[in-house]
């Protein structure tokens, strides 16, 4: 049962090392200017990761046959490439949070946005006065157009009479109700179009935090520690993701496996 118990944790560990190569090799890529400089240094930075697995073997080894040149040796070795990793591993657990919040950050203001857009436009669109469809009201001037009375106040611009007031009155009524008619019609293909665009994000989960977790972490934390910052709380995961991967890949491997003398 222990031979078991502790190929999984050997399986566990490998896991954690692995996933501890990636992020160091995908940081290093990232320090290239070229694509060759990228794999350069993102190659080192794996071989480095790997390399801080082996050294518990070698410098508890070391020491277990007295061997205290080699053990000064992997101790010196395992210090530089533990703390290159652990940076590299920060590096990307930051960067890689601050582009999953800037990219939640996005979304959600620009939901917000379209919500406030479209609350904005239906309150516009309340305000315009009653009128018929602009068809109607079009089909209606064209008709007023050919009565005699467009002609004698020559086109409402030269209006005489009670009779010429009375028509050019209810010609003007017509113009109004059709810029009012006009102008719902381009509130209403406003508010189809945000609604459109509200549709396609019905799929995506839309939160008020850009960063839940940490939102949520932080309300808890400052329970016990008040004044705590989201920011803190933030970069406290960051380094947690990374001594968690550090110290799992380092010891994890060594603690499952038996060790032989080297």
């Amino acid at each position: 049962m222990r031979h078991i118990l502790g190929a999984f944790g050997v399986l566990a560990a490998g896991v954690l090392l692995a996933v501890s190569a990636a992020m160091n090799w995908r940081f290093g890529y990232q320090l290239g200017r070229t694509e060759l400089d990228g794999f350069i240094y993102g190659s080192a930075s794996a071989a480095a990761d790997c390399m801080k697995a082996l050294v518990p073997f070698f410098f508890f080894a070391a020491i277990r046959n007295r061997m205290w040149s080699q053990a000064i040796a992997s101790a010196i070795v395992g210090l530089v490439v533990t703390t290159y990793s652990l940076t590299s591993a920060l590096g990307h657990a930051a960067l890689n949070r601050i582009d999953t919040t800037g990219q939640r950050t996005v979304a959600a203001n620009a939901y917000q946005d379209l919500r406030a857009d479209l609350t904005r436009t239906q309150e516009q669109l309340s305000w315009v006065p009653k009128h018929r469809p602009a068809a109607a009201i079009e089909s209606e001037i064209a008709t007023t157009k050919l009565q005699k009375a467009w002609s004698w106040t020559n086109g409402c611009t030269d209006v005489q009479g009670k009779d010429g007031r009375k028509f050019c009155e209810g010609y003007n009524s017509l113009v109004t109700e059709l810029a009012s008619a006009e102008q719902a019609d381009a509130y209403q293909e406003r508010i189809a179009g945000i609604e459109a665009k509200l549709s396609g994000m019905a799929g995506v989960a839309i939160s008020a935090q850009a960063d839940p977790q940490a939102a949520v972490l932080t309300k808890l934390a400052s329970i016990v520690i008040p004044g705590v910052k989201i920011e803190d709380v933030q970069t406290a995961m960051a380094v947690f993701i990374a001594l968690l991967l550090e110290v799992g890949s380092t010891f994890g491997v060594y603690r499952f496996q038996p060790v032989a003398p080297l």
